[in-house]
C-alpha cells in the first residue's frame, strides 16, 4: 500500500507486513519495529511505541491484518475465523482503555466480521474482509485528518483582526506521528501554515513523556513550520504577554456534551486560556466522539507507571526523584465543555447554542440528514435524458422482465436482452437477500442459484459440480463479494470465463465500492479485479443511491473505460419518501408505531445506526402491538435466518435492522 513517502510515517504498512516507529527513540533515532501480531500490536501500543488515538486503532488493526495474513493453515469454519479474530480485537482494545478510537474501530470491525461470517463458507474470506477493512482504516485516516485540516483553518482565519497572521499554541503530539499521517490539532497548523497566515507555532513540552519536545518539535522542525518550544509550566506566562491568539489540542475521548479527555496538562491550558480571554479549539474525528457518555466523569483515566515521572525520558532514563515518594501518574485528564471554544471534526466544526455544553448528538444527526438531503436532491435534479421502461422495484422484476436497448457501446452496437444473457451460459449477481430473490426467480421459471454459508455442503457441493460440468443448468447465480474475491472461486470463474459460459457480471448495491460501504461491505473493493481478470464480459453496476461522484468512484474502481449510463427515476408511485425530525415529535416511539400501522397489512424494515437501539426499538414496538424484531450481526446466524424468513413469509411485520440488512424499504407480502 503506497504512501507519501516526504511526510513522516509512524506506521509503515504493506499487505502482510507492518513495521511501526519507535517514537520513545525520537527525535534522536528514527527505528522501526517490526510487528507479526496481535500480541507485538498491543506490547508497542502499551510500552508507548506508537501513541495517539488515531494511530493506536489503526496500528492495533493492522497488527491482526498481518497476523491473519501470515496464518499458515487455519483449520475451522467461518465463525471459527470470526471469534478468532473477535477475542484478539477485545485483547488489544485493553492496550489503551482510555483512547475510544481502538474501541470504535474494534467495533466496526467486528460488524465486518460477522457480516463475512454470515456470507462465506469458507474461513478464508472472513479474514481476507477483516484485511481489507483494516487497511481502508488507514487510507481513510489521512483523508479525514486533511478535512479536519482544512475545517480548523477556516474557523481560525475568523480570528484575524489587525494582526495578518495567528500565533498557535498545541500540547502533546497530534501530527502524523499521531495518525496514519498528516494529523488532527497539529494537521489544523499545517493547514493554517500552508494558507500563509501562520505566525508561529507554539508547543510545550509535555511531561513526563514530553510528546511535545520529542515528537511535536520533531515534525515542526521537519516540516519547515516556524515553531518555539516551551515547558509546560511557561504556557500561561506565554497567554499573559499577548504572544498566543488560539490554542488547539486533540482527543481521546469526547463526551456526548463536549467535557473532552486528552493527554495530561490539557485542562491546565484550557483554565489559562479562558483566564486570558483566548480561544481553546479541540480537533478530533468523529470516531473519538463517544456518544454512550453524558459527560467527561463517565470517561475512564488511564493511569501509567510512576517511572515515568520518577526518571528521565519517560521512564527510560536515569532516576530524578527521591526513592520511596509517592506518584500520581495519570495519563490524562478532562476538560469541561466550558472551557472550551468549538470541536473540529472532519464534517466540521462543533458549536455551542448559548450554553456551556455542546449538543454534539444533534450536529451528528444534522450531518446525517444533510447526506440525505444532498443524495435526494442530486438525483432529482439529475433526471435521466434517457428514460428505461419501468424495471419495476427489484432486481428480480428487472431480470424476469424482457426489454430491449440499442445503443452505442464501446465495444460496438449491440443489442442487450437480459433474458437472453441469463438464456445462454449463466450470470454472476452479486446481491442481498440472495435466497429471497432466487425463489422469485425459479417461481418466473429462471434456472438460479446461489452461494452463501446459510446452505448445506450436499446443496453447495451440487452447484459446485454443476458449474464445472460441461454445461451448466444454472443460468443465474448470485454470490457475495466475499466468495467472488477469494482465490478458489475466482479460479473457478475464470475457467468458465475460458470456456465461453460467462455472459454478464451484474453488481449490486454497486455504492458499496466507494465510501458509502466500507464500513460493512469492504470486500467490494476486490471486484476491480473483474475487468483484467475477466476483460470481455460486460460488467453491469447498479446502485439507487449513488451521488455524481459516487458514480465515478465506482466507475473508476470497477475499471469501467466510457460505459453507458442509464438513469431511471425512483419516482414511483409505490415509493414514497418523508422526513421527520426527532426533535420535533413528542413522543418518537408513538409516532413510529402510529406510522407503521397506518400502513395496514404490509412488510416494513426500520434503520437503526447501532445494534443496540435495535433491540429497544423492537422492545417498544412490540409493546404497542406490532409484530417485529430486530436483526443485526450481534445475533447469531441461527437467529438472523429465522428472522428473515419469517419476514419474507408475513409471519412479523417489521424488521428493525441495522443499516447493513437489505436494501428495500417496503416490500408487500408476497
Amino acid at each position: 500500500m503506497e504512501r507519501n513517502t516526504n511526510s513522516l510515517q509512524s506506521i509503515r504498512y504493506n499487505p502482510g507486513s507492518l513495521q511501526l516507529l519507535d517514537q520513545r527513540k525520537l527525535p534522536l533515532e528514527a527505528i522501526y519495529l517490526n510487528i507479526k501480531d496481535a500480541k507485538d500490536g498491543w506490547s508497542a501500543i502499551r510500552d508507548m511505541v506508537v501513541r495517539g488515538a488515531p494511530a493506536i486503532a489503526i496500528a492495533a488493526a493492522l497488527s491482526l491484518a498481518v497476523e491473519v495474513s501470515n496464518l499458515q493453515a487455519f483449520d475451522g469454519t467461518p465463525d471459527n475465523a470470526a471469534s478468532f479474530l473477535i477475542e484478539k480485537l477485545e485483547y488489544l482494545v485493553s492496550s489503551r482503555p482510555t483512547a475510544v478510537n481502538l474501541s470504535d474501530a474494534a467495533t466496526k470491525l467486528k460488524e465486518v466480521i460477522s457480516n463475512a461470517a454470515a456470507t462465506t463458507s469458507e474461513a478464508q474470506s472472513v479474514f481476507q474482509a477483516y484485511i481489507q477493512a483494516a487497511e481502508i482504516m488507514l487510507k481513510d485516516d489521512v483523508a479525514s485528518n486533511k478535512a479536519i485540516g482544512s475545517y480548523g483553518a477556516r474557523v481560525l482565519q475568523h480570528l484575524l483582526k489587525d494582526s495578518k497572521k495567528l500565533s498557535i499554541l498545541t500540547h502533546c503530539n497530534t501530527g502524523s506521528l499521531a495518525t496514519a499521517g498528516y494529523g488532527t490539532a497539529l494537521g489544523v497548523i499545517r493547514a493554517v501554515h500552508t494558507e500563509g497566515f501562520l505566525e508561529r507555532a507554539y508547543c510545550t513540552e509535555t511531561r513526563p513523556f514530553n510528546q511535545g519536545s520529542r515528537l511535536t518539535a520533531f515534525e515542526l522542525v521537519h516540516d519547515n513550520i516556524p515553531a518555539t518550544l516551551v515547558a509546560d509550566s511557561a504556557a500561561a506566562a506565554l497567554m499573559k504577554a499577548g504572544r498566543v491568539d488560539a490554542v488547539i489540542v486533540g482527543a481521546d475521548r469526547v463526551a456526548a456534551n463536549g467535557d473532552t479527555a486528552n493527554k495530561i496538562g490539557t485542562y491546565s491550558l484550557a483554565l489559562c486560556a479562558m483566564y486570558h480571554n483566548i480561544p481553546f479549539y479541540v480537533a478530533a474525528p468523529l470516531t473519538s466522539i463517544d456518544l454512550s457518555l453524558s459527560s467527561g466523569k463517565e470517561i475512564v483515566i488511564e493511569e501509567r507507571s510512576p517511572k515515568e515521572v520518577t526518571h528521565t525520558r519517560g521512564g527510560l532514563g536515569e532516576q530524578v526523584a527521591a526513592s520511596g515518594i509517592s506518584v500520581w501518574n495519570p495519563a490524562f485528564d478532562v476538560t469541561p465543555a466550558n472551557l472550551i471554544t468549538g470541536i473540529v471534526t472532519e464534517k466540521g466544526v462543533i458549536t455551542k447554542t448559548g450554553t456551556d455544553a455542546f449538543e454534539i448528538n444533534h450536529f451528528i444527526q444534522r450531518q446525517a440528514s444533510r447526506l440525505v438531503n444532498e443524495a435526494i436532491s442530486h438525483v432529482l435534479r439529475d433526471l435521466p435524458s434517457v428514460r428505461l421502461h419501468s424495471l419495476g422495484s427489484s432486481p428480480v422484476d428487472m431480470l424476469s422482465r424482457q426489454f430491449e436497448l440499442k445503443t452505442p457501446h464501446p465495444l460496438g452496437a449491440w443489442d442487450i436482452t437480459l433474458t437472453s444473457f441469463i438464456g445462454n451460459g449463466y450470470s454472476t449477481f452479486i446481491a442481498a437477500l440472495m435466497e429471497n430473490q432466487v425463489m422469485a426467480l425459479k417461481g418466473k421459471g429462471i434456472a438460479a442459484e446461489y452461494l452463501s454459508s446459510t446452505q448445506t455442503s450436499d446443496v453447495k457441493n451440487k452447484i459446485h459440480e454443476d458449474l464445472d460440468s460441461g454445461k451448466p443448468s444454472v443460468r443465474l447465480l448470485y454470490v457475495t463479494p466475499e466468495l467472488i474475491s477469494t482465490l478458489g472461486f475466482m479460479s473457478k470463474l475464470t475457467k468458465i470465463y475460458t470456456r465461453g459460459l460467462l455472459n454478464l457480471i451484474a453488481i449490486d448495491e454497486a455504492h458499496c465500492i466507494s465510501s458509502w460501504g466500507h464500513d460493512f461491505r469492504p470486500s467490494y473493493r476486490k471486484l476491480s479485479s473483474l475487468r483484467s481478470r475477466l476483460p470481455n464480459v460486460p460488467i453491469l453496476a447498479l446502485t439507487a443511491t449513488a451521488v455524481p461522484k459516487v458514480q465515478q468512484d465506482v466507475m473508476e474502481s470497477l475499471c469501467l473505460q466510457n460505459p453507458l449510463v442509464l438513469k431511471s427515476s425512483f419516482n414511483r408511485p409505490n415509493i414514497y419518501y418523508e422526513v421527520r425530525y426527532k426533535d420535533l415529535l413528542g413522543d418518537a416511539y408513538a409516532d413510529l408505531s402510529d406510522l407503521l400501522k397506518s400502513y395496514g397489512d404490509v412488510c416494513g424494515i426500520v434503520y437503526c445506526l447501532e445494534r443496540t437501539t435495535c433491540d429497544d426499538l423492537s422492545a417498544h414496538l412490540s409493546k404497542s402491538g406490532i409484530s417485529c424484531a430486530a436483526y443485526h450481526a450481534g445475533l447469531n446466524n441461527k437467529v438472523r435466518t429465522s428472522v428473515l424468513d419469517n419476514w419474507i413469509s408475513s409471519k412479523i411485520q417489521v424488521v428493525v435492522a441495522t443499516v447493513a440488512f437489505g436494501c428495500y424499504w417496503w416490500l408487500h407480502s408476497y
